[in-house]
């Protein structure tokens, strides 16, 4: 990774890239930046006493909208009874995300990377 450093830096917001504003223009045409995404480490318990554990992926840092999304993701997957609240979905850490969730990002607004006792 290029890190770049003199008084002209500018940063990109939530970006991993610092790019001199004096840079080449036609560089940065060609130039793919990815968002960084935000991952809630998630475990639910469905009315039947079932543990689930998988991920929220979501590129805004926020919590209730990780905890919406679990929810809203378990009604989905016809368990809307499961217990989600803020000490079982919390924030993990901040990563590119995969092109197969990235894809999940863009059409949904978030992503579920299912880790155990999740349906397939």
């Amino acid at each position: 990774m290029l890190f770049f450093r003199s008084r002209k830096d500018i940063a990109i917001p939530r970006m991993r890239t610092l790019i001199p504003a004096d840079f080449p223009p036609a560089f940065l045409e060609d130039l793919i930046i990815m968002p960084i995404s935000h991952v809630y480490d998630t475990y639910a318990k469905t009315a039947k006493g079932k543990i689930m554990h998988f991920d929220v992926v979501l590129d805004e840092k926020d919590q209730d909208k990780a905890m919406a999304f679990a929810k809203e993701w378990l009604a989905e997957i016809g368990e809307p009874d499961a217990i989600v609240n803020q000490t079982n979905c919390m924030f993990c850490h901040s990563t590119e995300a995969p092109p197969e969730l990235r894809k999940q990002i863009d059409k949904q607004g978030y992503a579920i990377y299912k880790l155990e006792g999740c349906p397939a």
